[in-house]
C-alpha cells in the first residue's frame, strides 16, 4: 500500500479513471476509500458494496444521483437500494445480503 495510492483514493478531485484502478488494489484502505470518493463510477461502487457495504451507502454521489436520475429512471433498483439502505434499520450487510448479487447488476444501463 503506498501513500500516494491513499492520497488519491480520499482526494475527491481524482478522475474516476484513476479511482477504478484503484478499486482493485491490494490495499483493503485503498479499496475502502474508493468506496467512500463520490467521484467513483457507479458500476465500480456497485462492486464494492459487497465488500464495503457501508461506505458505499453512505457515499455522498447518492444524494446528486437520487435527485439527478430518479425521475429519469424512477425503476433503477440500486439507487432505491440505496434509498432503503440509507433509511432501513436493517443493517446494511443484511440488507443486501437478501437482495443477493443479482442487486448490482439490475441497473447497468442505468448509466
Amino acid at each position: 500500500m503506498s501513500t500516494e495510492d491513499i492520497k488519491q483514493a480520499q482526494n475527491e478531485n481524482t478522475s474516476s479513471k484513476i479511482l477504478t484502478q484503484l478499486a482493485s488494489n491490494k490495499s483493503r484502505v485503498v479499496r475502502q476509500y474508493v468506496a467512500s470518493n463520490p467521484n467513483t463510477h457507479i458500476n465500480v461502487l456497485r462492486k464494492l458494496v459487497e465488500e464495503f457495504p457501508k461506505e458505499v451507502i453512505a457515499n455522498s454521489i447518492f444524494d446528486l444521483l437520487i435527485l439527478e436520475n430518479l425521475g429519469k429512471h424512477p425503476k433503477s433498483l440500486f439507487v432505491h437500494a440505496v434509498m432503503l439502505a440509507r433509511s432501513s434499520k436493517t443493517p446494511v450487510e443484511t440488507f443486501f445480503g437478501i437482495l443477493g448479487n443479482d442487486a448490482y447488476v439490475w441497473d447497468s444501463d442505468f448509466y
